[in-house]
Parts: C-alpha cells; structure tokens; sequence
C-alpha cells in the first residue's frame, strides 16, 4: 500500500478499473495471467518490458518479468538470434488529439474493448464493447469525437471528416491504425 500512496497523485479510476498514467493496474492475483499474455510472443525480456509500460502496471513489474524470462525455454533458444532492424516510431503530432491510435481488445478480461490512446498526450480512452463491426466503432466513437477498420463504411466515414486513415503496426498482430486530423 505504501507504493500506491506514492503514486495517489497519478492514480486515476475509468470503467471500475485502477489505472496509474496510461497503464491499467493489475491485481496481484492476476500478474501470472498478464505475465502470459506479454510472453506470448516470445520477444525477449525488454520487449516485454515495454509492451507492459504501454497498458499495465503493478509494483515490481520489472522484476517479474525478469524472471519470466529467465524461466522461459523458449525465450533462451530465442536469445542468440540476430536482432530485427529498428522500428520507425510515428512523428509526435503537434497538438493533442490530432493522431489516434486504436485498436480491439478482444475477450481481454472476459469482455471487448475499444482502446484509443491519443499519441499527443498519451491519453487512452477504453470502451467495452460487444461488437467489433464498423457500426459499432463509429457509434463508440462518435460517442467521444468520432471510427472499424477496413471498412468502406469507415473509409467513407474519414473521408467525409477529412481524415487521413493510416494502416499499421510493424510487427504485432491485429489491426491498429492512426488517423491524422
């Protein structure tokens, strides 16, 4: 408890979940579960790392996923092999909520969610949802300001907003975009 007095000033509550800046704050009876879900892809401790500091957060994370590794087979047999060649991040954008990025949660938690982070400000906006249809997007979105994916109801939808739609993520699964108003 004496870690989250600390942190009181950058805790927030969203939706019945406890989050601590952008991350979500996972219970203690949980770690094991999200630990096997940042390991899936076998990507080596730092990867781990950083795609933890991107949603989650409990105390001490660092070295739990230290030691996931360390424990892992598969992370070792992948240990020796030559490096990818670097990502290309996104420009930061100039101001806030000129660039999303959003993407589907899917059966996280036992529900759908509808994520967006601002990649300004870093702001994230979760939504449960119960459908990943266009319509149901657009609807949740137009909740808040305003978008599912491939669409052409969505890409009608952003040209007639004047957004330029944005495919991508190098390297992960799924369907993540940017879009640039």
């Amino acid at each position: 408890m004496q870690r989250f007095r600390q942190l009181a000033d950058s805790l927030a509550a969203c939706n019945g979940c406890l989050l601590l800046r952008n991350g979500v704050v996972i219970p203690s009876a949980m770690h094991r579960q999200v630990l096997d879900y940042l390991h899936q892809g076998h990507f080596g401790m730092q990867r781990m790392k950083q795609l933890a500091r991107t949603a989650v957060y409990w105390p001490n994370i660092d070295d739990d996923i230290e030691a996931a590794c360390r424990n892992s087979v598969s992370c070792g047999e992948h240990q020796n092999k030559p490096p990818k060649p670097a990502v290309h991040p996104w420009m930061l954008p100039e101001k806030p909520w000129s660039c999303l990025h959003m993407d589907h949660a899917i059966n996280f938690m036992g529900s759908t969610w509808l994520v967006f982070v601002d990649a300004n400000s870093k702001y994230s906006c979760i939504h449960p949802t119960q459908s990943i249809t266009a319509k149901a997007t657009i609807d949740l979105l137009e909740e808040d300001f305003a978008s599912a994916f491939m669409s052409e109801e969505f890409q009608s939808w952003c040209k007639e907003r004047g957004i330029t739609y944005l495919t991508g993520a190098p390297y992960h699964p799924g369907h993540s975009i940017g879009l640039k108003i």
